[in-house]
């Protein structure tokens, strides 16, 4: 992932890095000198009663702390910038290749899981190889400077420091799998509260209509209970991992001032070197602990790399299908669940521009049928071509030119409704979608709207009546026009007077188009050239429509 994602991102933003990176440089410098300064103003203005000296040597510390302050805050500006442009190019890449997967993908993933992935595993990634660049550039650097200046002052304290620098990391090396396992256990219970809410708001009038509001509320004090349990654990192992090093610093303090004074008593150190030594000792162990951070971050960050991992499928090439011929051919189809076999030598030929109708029992594999011509499910032997090209194996980038489906609960986004047919088409003009709603019916609709194309639609379509929605569909697919539409149940969730609408207009709205339609109303099958029943695992032309 880092080789063919993140260091192409990083490298895209290479020139943001050199600015940030020069500004890291002026601050840790800056910040390196304020105790030398101060130093200074202690042994040779304080102790030596050099009023000149002290005040010219204020205005000095002063004016440098107002320019890390300044380079600090343009550096924060130029970091934040970068590292959000990374962390949402990253996130759309990924967001991108996870169009790659088929139908069984989403069925094992939860929503809120996928959701949880995107989200907070990815921005933990990218906060991590950011991080980490910027965070081991500004401690080499505040290292040296720092380094450098406490081997002047003494190499015995120096040498001191340097012996507690790999204490901390020994002592917490132990608790990595640990807290691995929790972050792990973490994530998945921060996905378990997502399903939930999630799928209690969408299902909230079932629940209520069922009277089973009592079990979802202790459903949910059951999850409330497991997370606060595991944050608990959570928590202890993150105090573990900031009070061992804040003891070992403590412990490291606590020696250097009592040797220092020492020192000091005795005449080889003067007051001003000690405490310089002092904030030297502690600005030197910020980027240790950074160092520390970083490499206590590698649990955390393997955890979220397996589960974005988990989701991203193999990078396949940009293929474009390209025919003349839009006859649809399926050879020897077979397709099993498991043990349970679907299909069997399942063979039919389409002409391109038919109007045919496939019928059957409910639980034949009809919309199973329509997923293996979508590519949503691969079949596990035999062959699918429009004209002489092999589809439902290949991810095709202009298939829905070719082939669209039209489901029963057609999806409505809460977006405008603009919005919501540009999906289609993102060129069209206002006329083209006006018309669009014109040929399905929606014009007199769309009249009384008072925000016209910018009317703001809820959500599943809530503001819409089931035909409105259907319609609003087919609007949508008229802009696309593709070459053979499938209709999944499309009319089974609306009226009579709808229904023989859709079926009487279908092949006037999409003349040159190949029309599958899926169904069970037996009443509508007199505006087809063919009808199909799909029976013992394969189709069968029905004599008797």
């Amino acid at each position: 992932m880092f080789k063919n994602i993140l260091y192409p991102l990083l490298r895209k933003n290479k020139r943001g890095f050199f600015v940030i990176f020069f500004f890291s440089i002026l601050v840790s410098l800056g910040g390196a000198i304020q105790p030398f300064i101060m130093q200074h103003i202690i042994d040779n203005a304080i102790l030596a009663s050099n009023i000149n000296q002290l005040f010219y040597l204020v205005l000095i510390s002063f004016f440098l702390a107002i320019f890390v302050m300044l380079m600090s805050a343009v550096n924060e500006i130029y970091y934040t910038k970068n590292s959000m442009n990374i962390l949402f190019e990253f996130r759309k890449i990924v967001f991108n290749r996870l169009f790659l997967h088929d139908k069984t993908f989403l069925n094992k993933y939860h929503s809120a899981d996928l959701m949880s992935r995107v989200q907070g595993d990815i921005s933990e990634l990218q906060r991590f190889y950011t991080d980490s660049i910027f965070s081991l550039f500004s401690t080499i650097i505040s290292l040296v400077f720092i380094s450098c200046i406490i081997y002047s002052y003494n190499i015995k304290l120096m040498i001191l420091i340097l012996i507690f620098l790999p204490i901390e990391f020994i002592c917490l090396k132990p608790l990595y799998p640990h807290m691995q396992n929790s972050t792990k256990t973490m994530r998945e219970s921060t996905s378990n509260i997502g399903k939930f809410f999630i799928e209690s708001f969408r299902y909230m009038l079932t629940i209520k209509n069922l009277g089973a509001k009592e079990q979802v509320i202790d459903k949910l004090d059951f999850i409330q209970d497991d997370y606060k349990n595991i944050v608990i654990k959570n928590k202890k192992i993150n105090l573990l991992f900031s009070q061992i090093p804040a003891f070992i610093s403590l412990l490291g303090k606590t020696i250097i001032i009592a040797y220092g004074g020492y020192l000091t008593i005795k005449g080889e150190l003067k007051i001003g070197e000690l405490v310089a030594f002092l904030t030297y000792f502690t600005m030197i162990l910020a980027p240790v602990h950074t160092i520390l951070g970083v490499i206590n971050n590698f649990p955390k960050v393997k955890v979220s790399l397996n589960r974005v991992l988990e989701i991203l499928p193999k990078e396949k090439d940009n293929i474009e299908l390209i025919t003349k011929n839009f006859d649809l051919s399926i050879k020897n189809l077979e397709f099993f669940y498991s043990n349970n076999k679907i299909f069997e030598n399942l063979n039919l030929f389409i002409k391109e521009k038919s109007k045919i109708a496939i019928i059957g029992k409910n639980g034949a594999g009809k919309t199973t049928f329509a997923d293996l011509l979508c590519g949503f499910v691969k079949a596990n032997n035999g062959d699918i071509f429009i004209g002489n090209q092999k589809i439902g194996k290949n991810d095709y980038i202009n298939f829905s030119l070719y082939l669209v489906k039209l489901e029963q609960s057609p999806i409505i986004f809460d977006d405008t409704l603009k919005n919501n047919l540009l999906l289609a088409k993102n060129n069209a003009s206002e006329e083209e979608l006006i018309d669009s709603l014109k040929k399905t019916g929606m014009f007199e609709w769309f009249k009384k709207l008072e925000k016209g194309l910018n009317t703001n639609i809820l959500e599943s379509g809530a503001n819409l009546s089931g035909g409105q929605k259907q319609r609003l569909a087919l609007s949508r697919l008229i802009l696309l026009n593709p070459k053979i539409i499938i209709l999944d149940e499309f009319t089974s969730s609306i009226d009579e007077k709808d229904s023989t609408w859709f079926y009487e207009n279908i092949s006037l709205i999409f003349p040159n188009s190949t029309i599958i339609a899926i169904t069970h109303n037996l009443n509508m099958l007199s505006y087809f050239e063919k009808v199909y029943l799909l029976e013992d695992k394969t189709l069968k032309e029905y004599k008797n429509a």
